[in-house]
């Protein structure tokens, strides 16, 4: 009876062993033909090789004086270019009349924009895409607004969201009514008008760029001599602290500005005189403006002052003091693809991607590299290259051009 018993226990072993043997070499013959892969889309991508400074910017301003005191409020905004004797501001005695103003501004905006509404309802468009790219646009800008802490922007990017999403759902068929708010709002105004009180306007006696607000380093450095300051006259410009004024706003008069930073030495070569320069604001909304490299001061402790110049001018560089900037020394522009993608196969540089569920071999040029990943871009007349969307397989073992996977 145990010699039976022992037969059959090792029966029954010899068969669990062969069923487990069949299994893994049926799950591995599985694995090999299905190799799991991971993908990425290829994607264009600007990435920018820069000098990461310190920058103190430089403006002809004179500021705008007035007899009185009080509360002052913008007519226009920052950055406008504006003639002599224009009106830009209203000066208020007292913080509630002059919050009564632009309350009263606020209401004749809004009723301007609800009859523009009112006129717009039963308007219908079939784009419908354009109207979501629209409002992803104003979402992410205003979000970058909030971000920044630029209180205009802010107002400026919510009110161009809520316009975006207001014209979608009239695009749809949405119902709005907007004759009761209207009503209100034409009621508010009226009370608004009976309670203004009187106010001083603020003009200007000379041509130039309208600034509703003051910093305190407008004397900082004195504009006939910007171009010539030095390594050590810059860094104390860098650690100077404000000198803030009572008065109006300013005028910036002159159509050039001016950047005063110090770089590496080293990296100086990497500019041209007269060159345009892209300029980096990693703080704000406006990510870039450009200006001209202009002069080479001396050089001390391994770093050189450099001035840059230029002449645009809105609401954002109308402002723009001691800032954080990014000096542009090379952009690369292709298609951003992970590091671990990059194989050479038969001399040839590229990457694996997935067409369907056959494997393709693209070939690739690499123009800039990082840590973790490469920008790449085709060789022009060049067959067989990775194209835009193209799947790009990131994660996988023992792939070859023409491997069909299994998902």
């Amino acid at each position: 009876m145990n010699d039976k018993i022992k037969r059959y226990l090792l029966m029954l072993l010899s068969a669990a062993v062969g069923v487990f043997i069949i299994g893994y070499i049926g799950y591995q013959a599985y694995m090999f033909k299905r190799s799991p892969v991971k993908t990425e889309t290829a994607l264009e991508k600007t990435v920018y090789d820069t000098i990461d400074t310190k920058a103190f910017f430089v403006r002809d301003e004179s500021y705008i004086q007035t007899k009185g005191k009080g509360t002052v409020v913008p007519l226009i905004s920052d950055g406008m270019r504006v003639a002599s004797g224009d009106t830009v501001a209203v000066l208020f005695s007292d913080d509630d009349s002059a919050r009564q103003f632009n309350r009263l501004k606020e209401v004749e905006s809004a009723i301007s924009y609800y009859k523009s509404l009112k006129n717009r309802v039963g308007v219908q468009t079939t784009d419908l895409s354009a109207l979501d790219k629209r409002i992803d646009s104003s979402a992410a800008s205003y979000v970058k607004a909030l971000q920044s802490g630029n209180i205009n922007s802010t107002v400026k990017f919510r009110d161009a969201l809520k316009e975006a999403m207001t014209a979608r759902q009239l695009a749809t068929g949405g119902a709005i009514s907007v004759d009761e708010k209207i009503a209100s709002l034409e009621s508010e105004l009226a009370s608004l008008n009976n309670k203004s009180g009187g106010y001083t306007s603020v003009t200007v006696n000379n041509p130039g760029y309208y600034i509703s607000t003051t910093d305190g380093y407008e004397e900082t450095v004195p504009y006939d001599e910007a171009t010539e300051y030095t390594v050590e006259q810059i860094n104390e410009v860098l650690k100077a602290s404000p000198n803030n004024k009572s008065v109006m706003g300013k005028l910036v008069d002159g159509f050039n500005w001016y950047i005063l930073c110090n770089i590496p030495t080293n990296k100086v070569t990497s500019f041209k005189t007269d060159s345009q320069v892209k300029i980096l604001l990693p703080d704000y909304t406006i990510q870039q403006v450009y200006a001209r490299f202009i002069k080479v001061n001396d050089s001390k402790d391994g770093k050189t002052a450099v001035v840059f110049c230029g002449n645009e001018m809105n609401e954002v560089i109308a402002n723009l003091r001691l800032e954080d900037v990014q000096l542009v020394v090379n952009e690369y522009t292709g298609f951003r693809i992970d590091n671990r993608a990059i194989r050479e196969v038969d001399g040839e540089q590229g990457v694996y991607v997935l067409v369907g569920n056959i494997v393709r071999f693209r070939k690739i040029n690499v123009i800039y590299s990082s840590t973790d990943y490469s920008i790449v871009n085709n060789i022009e007349n060049e067959s067989g290259q990775l194209r835009m969307y193209d799947e790009v397989i990131t994660e996988g073992t023992d792939l070859f051009d023409g491997k069909i996977i299994s998902r």
